[in-house]
């Protein structure tokens, strides 16, 4: 399942502060971290979008660290209160993965996950990922998956009107060899890094942070997508089936091309490949 990355990661989703009952903490406030929700960003996009400020105040603060996170995720039958409390308290202030709550089958893309830049705080409509095990490489990894076709197409069996918690936790991640974990990790994590915000993630997962050209990012997201069609082992039928799940804006024929030469050359023997 999801949250056990098949061996490469172990977190659970949290919601960090809401929307409704929270508002005392930002309304009027001119200055302190930056207050994202779903709108905030899309696939590899933290363009912070109708972002708002809330101080990193004492209260705010206490919000952020749930006395018990994780408590409804299936992690929690496993793992303590106290390491997930820990992994939380890790995870407030840094870069962290979020996805977008409000979602639709139909939309072009359902899951809309990207690495959120340090000191911002999250609306619950944009939950994150808590890791307990797993470092940068594995948030990357976790991303790239998230953001890729054949897994989009997995939560498009199921999702309605949102990513829920429950959702998501019984969707299930390809087990990958040493190869495509590092492949698929080092991608998202150069498509994650678009400025100096996130250098410090990039020096982590060995990666170059700044802006990237379309055709770069088109060449990293296909790589992302062949690898974890390939992990799934999917044939040219299935993967077909997969991309014929998504409209041509979403997915342009360009791309699908693209993306069966890069899955056909995977599938090649390395002694085959020049």
């Amino acid at each position: 399942m999801f949250p056990y990355g098949a061996g490469r990661w172990c977190c659970f989703a949290t919601q960090e502060l809401n929307e409704t009952f929270d508002r005392h903490l930002w309304q009027g406030a001119a200055d302190g971290w930056a207050l994202w929700k779903g709108e905030s960003f899309d696939q590899y996009d933290p363009h912070g979008a109708e972002a708002r400020v809330c101080p990193p105040s004492e209260q705010a603060l206490r919000e952020a660290y749930k006395s018990r996170p994780g408590s409804g995720s299936i992690v929690s039958e496993s793992v303590s209160v106290a390491r997930r409390a820990e992994a939380l308290r890790r995870e407030v202030g840094r870069p962290r993965v979020a996805f977008r709550d409000v979602t639709r089958a139909t939309d072009s893309r359902t899951v809309r996950a990207v690495l959120v830049p340090p000191k911002t705080f999250l609306t619950h409509k944009a939950p994150y990922l808590t890791f307990v095990d797993g470092d940068d490489r594995a948030r990357a990894a976790c991303l790239g998956i998230l953001n890729s076709l054949p897994f989009d197409w997995q939560a498009r069996r199921f999702v309605e009107t949102n990513l829920t918690f429950v959702i998501l936790e019984g969707l299930r991640v390809p087990r990958l060899t040493d190869e495509a974990y590092e492949a698929i990790a080092r991608a998202a994590a150069r498509l994650s890094c678009p400025d100096e915000r996130f250098a410090a993630f990039a020096e982590a997962c060995g990666v170059e942070c700044g802006p990237l050209d379309p055709k770069e990012r088109e060449r990293l997201r296909v790589e992302i997508d062949a690898w974890v069609a390939h992990a799934w082992d999917l044939d040219d039928a299935e993967l077909e089936l997969v991309v014929s799940d998504f409209t041509l804006d979403a997915v342009p024929e360009t791309y699908r091309a693209r993306l069966r030469q890069r899955l056909a050359d995977l599938r090649r023997p390395s002694s085959m490949v020049q």
